[in-house]
């Protein structure tokens, strides 16, 4: 199972300490972020499996930050708002404009925690799953294969754990930094050719593109992201 990265705006401390905690206590990794802004900055570096968002907030809002990051993060990406605001058409906006859930203050732990949890099964994160379907590609996370229609593709070490993190985290923008840390270890910048090189090798092992319906694009200066063109 690989580890959870959740990512919690909310600027009041106290109420932030206590969530993390909760959080860290089922083994998912946290961070906190108080204003949107903060937020933005840290996905240049760094990819979430979901994120869970304030209404309230010093230079933004929630419904905002939704909005941003279904537009410049990813489409499909797990969202939870926990909010103190409980009027209904607060609540219909949200879902409407794709939250997963909606939490209103004061939480309960228990509440709290199977509702996250079931928003990461459903997005098949923190699951117990050994395989990948991603038509017509299959990851094997026990044995550490990639199949193309049945057909197993040889692949490097690094070439496997890429071709992995990129089908665990389908349709999101995923920045350099982040792959050289989940993939390499390496937190500090090296010459970022090391990815551009591996990704350039999977296009061609894969044979990435229109005739299998995935597409793996470059975002200028940011990273890349992975996604699924149909059928």
């Amino acid at each position: 199972m690989r580890s959870v990265n959740i990512a919690v705006l909310e600027d009041d401390a106290d109420q932030a300490e206590v969530l993390s905690l909760w959080l860290e206590h089922e083994g998912w990794a946290v961070s906190v972020f108080e204003t949107g802004k903060a937020l933005r900055d840290a996905l240049r570096k760094k990819a979430f499996d979901l994120f869970v968002l304030d209404w309230h907030l010093p230079d933004t809002t929630g419904i905002e930050t939704l909005d941003w990051l279904k537009s410049h993060y990813a489409e499909t990406i797990p969202v939870i708002f926990l909010t103190v605001r409980d009027a209904e058409p607060d609540i219909v906006a949200a879902l409407t404009k794709g939250a997963d859930d909606y939490i209103v203050k004061p939480p309960s732990q228990a509440v709290t925690i199977a509702r996250i949890a079931t928003v990461l099964r459903r997005y098949g994160v923190d699951s117990e799953e050994t395989t990948l379907d991603r038509p017509p590609f299959k990851v094997d996370l026990k044995t550490r294969k990639v199949f193309r229609d049945d057909e197993e593709i040889a692949l490097t070490r690094r070439e496997y754990e890429l071709t992995a993190y990129l089908f665990s985290h389908v349709g999101q923008l995923l920045p350099r930094d982040a792959l050289l840390e989940q993939i390499w270890g390496i937190t500090a910048s090296i010459n970022t050719r090391t990815i551009d090189t591996h990704v350039s090798r999977l296009r061609s092992k894969l044979g990435l593109g229109d005739e299998c319906g995935w597409r793996l694009s470059s975002v200028y200066q940011y990273g890349y992201r992975l996604e699924h063109i149909g059928p």
